[in-house]
C-alpha cells in the first residue's frame, strides 16, 4: 500500500476533496517528484496548535501556553480528536513571459520575469489558498519522492494528488478581462498577447499536519480544522475560517496572535498565526520604473492567487492537461542541476532588459539635447 485514505474531517476542509485511496501504485505521475520531508514531530505540532484550540474549546489555555513555550517544564498540549500527516502537492515555478502592456496610455512591449513562486497543486479547501511553500533555507532540504516517505512518526502519510497544472495560469491569463487584466492604476496588460518564453515547473510535496479539535455548541458538537507545516522547527500554523460561533474567540485569536508577535491576516479563506508567506518571491519587469512595476505585479499576482475562487478556476483550467504533465519537458526536478540553467538565463535576461532601460534613457537624453 502507498498511500494510504485520509480519515474524513468532519469541516469544511472535506467538501470536494479528493485523496488517494489505498491502492498499489502511486497518485503521483512524475519521476521527477520532490518532497520535503517531516522535520516536526506530532507532539511539537500539537504544542505549537495548543493555544489556539483552547481558545476554541475554552479550556486549558494557561496549560496550552506552557506547553509551547516552556515544553521542559511538563506542560500538556490539548489533544486534538482527529490527527494525520499529509503531503500537499505544489509547484514552485520560475517563468518570463512576453506581451503588451499599457502605462499611462502608452502602448509597448514589456518582459515580466517571476523567480520563486508558488501555486497549490490541488485545489483542496482552505490549504489550497494558504502560502505554504517552504523558503529558505528549506528549499535545499528536498528528496526524491518514495513509500519510505509514507509512514513519519509511527503515522501513515496521506497523499493528496494532483489535479492543478502550473501552466493553467496561462491558459486563464489568456481569457481575462479588460478590468481583470488592470494591474495598477494606469498599468494593465493585453491578455491575448501574454506569451511565455520560458517556464519551468518544479513538483513538490509539502508536509504537514492537519489537526481537528472538538467543541461544543447549543446545536451540539462541532469541529474545527488546524494546518501545521512539518518541514522546519518553526511550525507554521494555519487554521480555517471561524465559525459563526465564534465572534469573541475571534477577537481572542486576534489578541494571542499579537502576543506571538504575528501580523494581521488579510487572507478571507484562511488564518495565517505564524509567520507571514507569500505566493511570489520576486518579480521583474523590463520597463522603467522597474521595481515599482515590478512591485506593483508581484502585488497582482498575490491577490490574485488570494482570490476564495482561484484554486477551483486553476484546477478547472487544468482538466485537458493533466494527463500530458509527466511527459512535459517543462516539468523538471527541484534540484540543483537542474534549476542552475534556468536561474542562470533568467538572470541573463534580467541583465538584457537593464541594457534596454540603459538604452532608452540614452535616447531620451539625447532627444532632450
Amino acid at each position: 500500500m502507498l498511500c494510504k485514505r485520509l480519515p474524513r474531517f468532519k469541516s469544511p476542509l472535506a467538501t470536494h476533496c479528493r485523496f488517494y485511496s489505498a491502492q498499489s501504485t502511486s497518485p503521483y505521475p512524475f519521476r521527477n517528484l520532490r518532497a520535503f520531508p517531516f522535520n516536526l514531530s506530532p507532539y511539537d505540532a500539537q504544542r505549537y496548535i495548543s493555544p489556539f484550540a483552547s481558545v476554541i474549546r475554552h479550556e486549558g489555555m494557561l496549560a496550552s501556553i506552557g506547553a509551547r513555550i516552556f515544553p521542559a517544564l511538563g506542560f500538556e498540549p490539548l489533544k486534538p480528536a482527529r490527527f494525520t500527516p499529509v503531503y500537499f502537492p505544489g509547484w514552485f515555478l520560475d517563468a518570463e513571459v512576453k506581451g503588451e502592456v499599457s502605462i499611462k496610455g502608452d502602448d509597448r512591449q514589456a518582459t515580466a520575469q517571476i523567480h520563486n513562486a508558488y501555486i497549490p497543486g490541488s485545489d483542496y479547501q482552505v490549504i489550497s489558498s494558504a502560502p505554504i511553500a517552504p523558503d529558505d533555507p528549506h528549499l535545499r532540504e528536498t528528496i526524491r519522492f518514495s513509500e519510505d516517505l509514507l509512514r513519519q512518526h509511527d503515522l501513515d502519510v496521506a497523499c493528496i494528488p494532483y489535479n492543478i497544472s502550473p501552466f493553467s495560469i496561462i491558459n486563464i491569463a489568456h481569457h481575462l478581462s479588460y478590468s481583470e487584466a488592470k494591474i495598477a492604476p494606469d498599468f494593465r496588460f493585453s491578455p491575448s498577447s501574454i506569451q511565455p518564453t520560458l517556464f519551468a515547473a518544479y513538483p513538490v510535496l509539502i508536509p504537514l499536519y492537519l489537526a481537528q479539535y472538538e467543541y461544543e455548541t447549543d446545536t451540539g458538537t462541532k469541529y474545527h480544522t488546524f494546518i501545521v507545516e512539518a518541514y522546519g522547527p518553526d511550525g507554521n500554523v494555519w487554521s480555517e475560517p471561524f465559525s459563526s460561533y465564534h465572534t469573541r474567540e475571534r477577537d481572542i485569536f486576534n489578541q494571542l496572535s499579537s502576543f506571538f508577535g504575528v501580523p494581521g491576516d488579510i487572507n478571507p479563506v484562511v488564518t495565517n498565526f505564524g509567520y507571514p508567506k507569500k505566493f511570489v518571491e520576486i518579480a521583474g519587469f523590463s520597463l522603467a520604473p522597474h521595481q515599482e512595476l515590478g512591485h506593483a505585479l508581484r502585488g497582482y499576482l498575490e491577490s490574485a492567487l488570494t482570490l476564495p475562487s482561484a484554486p477551483t478556476a486553476l484546477a478547472a483550467a487544468s482538466v485537458t492537461e493533466l494527463g500530458e504533465l509527466a511527459e512535459d519537458k517543462r516539468v523538471r526536478e527541484f534540484i540543483h542541476e537542474e534549476r542552475t540553467p534556468i536561474i542562470e538565463w533568467l538572470k541573463l535576461g534580467t541583465e538584457l532588459m537593464m541594457v534596454h532601460r540603459m538604452h532608452e534613457v540614452c535616447g531620451s537624453c539625447r532627444c532632450i539635447s
